[in-house]
């Protein structure tokens, strides 16, 4: 590389970062300058050998300014962001409480009419549950009858053919209906309990479903 002094390596440099900003580029200038002050004039050519060629130079420190100002629009996007963030989320803030101060006063206002509707609502759907729970117990209660009382009449009709062919086999027959009618229930009550639970799951899920999302609406 071609010897020069500091105020030609200097220029050089100071050619190569003519398209910086006028802060950069005297900031950048500075810091070169500080440096061959700090090691001395008879050590300038060590100097320039350490920063090496002015064009590299003036390449690294343009980098470094690129990286430098894509940082600081990022940094400055982002508080923009921040700053409309902030100023969108206070209006909604007040919107929200003056909404829930009028759905407080209209729940006042309304306590004398919703609170009967809603024992009310409750109650029906209360007895309805309690009606077909009752329903279930009764047809158990039912088919567990018809099955105890079809084995003793199977017994007694198949001892009574001994003396009356006629009416054992009439207490056969009735002993088979009984049977039948036993096992035909507790089918039914299978089909039904199976239908009924996760219908009833389903609707008390989305009753409280329902309820949560008019409560989150509100708050």
């Amino acid at each position: 590389m071609k010897e020069m002094s500091k105020k030609e390596y200097i220029a050089d440099l100071s050619y190569h970062l003519r398209d910086l900003q006028r802060e950069e580029f005297e900031d950048a200038i500075h810091y070169v300058e500080e440096y061959f002050e700090e090691a001395g004039e008879d050590n300038a050519s060590q100097v320039i050998e350490e920063l090496g060629p002015p064009n590299k130079l003036a390449a690294t420190i343009r980098a470094e300014s690129t990286i430098k100002n894509n940082q600081q629009q990022q940094e400055r996007r982002r508080k923009r962001e921040d700053a409309n963030n902030r100023e969108d989320y206070v209006p909604r803030s007040g919107k929200r409480d003056l909404k829930s101060l009028w759905i407080i006063i209209l729940g006042i206002f309304a306590l004398p009419i919703a609170l009967p509707l809603a024992l009310a609502a409750f109650l029906i759907v209360f007895v309805f549950f309690l009606v077909i729970f009752c329903l279930i117990i009764a047809g158990i209660c039912c088919m567990i009858a018809l099955i105890i009382f079809s084995v003793p009449a199977f017994v007694s009709s198949l001892a009574l053919m001994s003396t009356s062919y006629a009416s054992g086999l009439v207490g056969l027959g009735i002993s088979f209906i009984s049977l039948g009618a036993g096992l035909l229930i507790l089918t039914a009550l299978i089909l039904a309990i199976r239908t009924f639970i996760p219908w009833a799951v389903h609707c008390l899920s989305g009753l409280f479903q329902r309820f949560s999302r008019r409560k989150s609406y509100s708050v």
